[in-house]
C-alpha cells in the first residue's frame, strides 16, 4: 500500500537526517516524529502557519523517490515535486489513468453514484419510505449513470433530510447551504490531496470534465462522502442559521476525525481516505473491479 505523510499546521519544521524524515511539532510541547524516507511515496505539505524546510530536505526526498506535494491556503494541491529517477511510478500511473477505457471509467462512476445514494439512504430514518426508495434506486444505477439516477435520488433526499422547504443552493454562504459548502470543501481538499498522493492527476475525472477545473477527479471522488457532511449539518441546524461562524467551522472541521472504515481498514476519515484513493486508482487502471469506499464506522 502507498504510504503518504501529511504535514499540517501542527508541524513547524521538517528535516532529513540519516535517511529519516523528521517532523518537529510546534510549542508548547514540541515533539519530533520520524519516518524512513525510503518507505514514503509522498509527503503532502498543507499548512497555513508556515513551515521551515531547506533544499537539502527536498533533494533527499527526490533521491529517495518520494514525491513532495504543495497545497495552497485552501489545502488544495497546486504543485508536485517528482524525482527524475528512481522507483516512483508517477508516469506509469498517469499513463494508465489517461488510457483507462470509457467503459471502465463509466463503471467507476456507476460505483461512485451507487455508493453516494446508499449513503444518502443511511442518512435518513431507515424505516422511512424515502430511505427504502433510495436503496432501490442505488441498485438501478447503470454504467455511467446514463439515466441520471443521481438527480432522481437528490430530489427525494433533500426534502426528507432537511425538510420540505429546503432548497439546495450552492454558493449562498448562508445558513444550511453555506455550512454544506464549507464541509464539502474540506472533504474535497482531503480527497484531492489523497488522489495526488497515490499518483493520480486530479484534473482527469471519470465523470466531471471542465477545462477550467483542475480538480475534476476530486469532484468525482467526493460524491460518496457528501452524505457524511449532510449528516453533521442536518444534526445541528441551530448552529447554521446565518453566516458560518467559528463554532460552526470547528464543528465541520471535525469531519476529518470521523471514525470510518474502508474495506478492512479502520481509522479517521483523514487517514482512511488514502485507502479510498488507492482503491479507486486500482479499479481505474484495471488491477481490481471494485472500489472500496469510506463508510461511517459506528462500531
Amino acid at each position: 500500500m502507498s504510504r503518504v505523510v501529511h504535514i499540517g499546521d501542527n508541524v513547524a519544521r521538517i528535516t532529513v537526517g540519516h535517511h529519516q524524515l523528521n517532523a518537529e511539532t510546534r510549542s508548547p510541547e514540541p515533539k519530533t516524529h520520524t519516518a524512513p524516507l525510503e518507505d514514503l511515496d509522498a509527503v503532502v505539505l498543507s499548512t497555513l502557519d508556515g513551515l521551515d524546510l531547506d533544499l537539502h530536505t527536498l533533494v533527499a526526498a527526490a533521491q529517495h523517490s518520494t514525491a513532495v506535494i504543495v497545497c495552497d491556503d485552501r489545502f488544495l494541491p497546486v504543485g508536485v515535486l517528482l524525482p527524475l529517477f528512481g522507483a516512483w511510478n508517477h508516469t506509469e500511473i498517469l499513463r494508465a489513468q489517461i488510457d483507462a477505457s470509457a467503459p471502465r471509467r463509466k463503471r467507476c462512476w456507476q460505483q461512485i453514484v451507487r455508493q453516494k445514494i446508499r449513503e444518502q439512504s443511511r442518512s435518513l430514518d431507515p424505516d422511512s419510505g424515502t430511505a427504502r426508495r433510495l436503496s432501490v434506486l442505488a441498485d438501478e444505477v447503470r454504467s455511467g449513470d446514463v439515466n441520471n439516477v443521481e438527480a432522481t435520488a437528490a430530489r427525494l433526499y433533500w426534502p426528507a433530510l432537511m425538510g420540505p422547504t429546503f432548497r439546495r443552493q450552492p454558493g449562498t454562504r448562508l445558513g444550511l447551504n453555506g455550512a454544506l459548502d464549507y464541509g464539502y470543501a474540506i472533504v474535497r481538499s482531503l480527497v484531492a490531496r489523497c488522489a495526488v498522493g497515490v499518483g493520480l492527476h486530479p484534473a482527469l475525472g471519470v465523470h466531471h470534465h471542465s477545462r477550467t477545473n483542475p480538480l475534476c477527479l476530486a469532484d468525482d471522488l467526493v460524491e460518496p462522502l457528501r452524505p457524511l457532511v449532510d449528516r453533521v449539518v442536518s444534526s445541528n441546524p441551530e448552529r447554521f442559521t446565518d453566516a458560518l461562524d467559528t463554532t460552526g467551522k470547528d464543528l465541520l472541521r471535525g469531519l476529518l476525525e470521523l471514525p470510518v472504515r474502508c474495506g478492512e481498514h479502520r481509522g479517521l476519515l483523514a487517514t482512511t481516505c488514502e485507502r479510498y484513493a488507492l482503491s479507486f486508482r486500482d479499479c481505474l487502471t484495471g488491477e481490481t473491479d471494485t472500489i472500496e469506499f469510506p463508510e461511517y464506522d459506528d462500531r
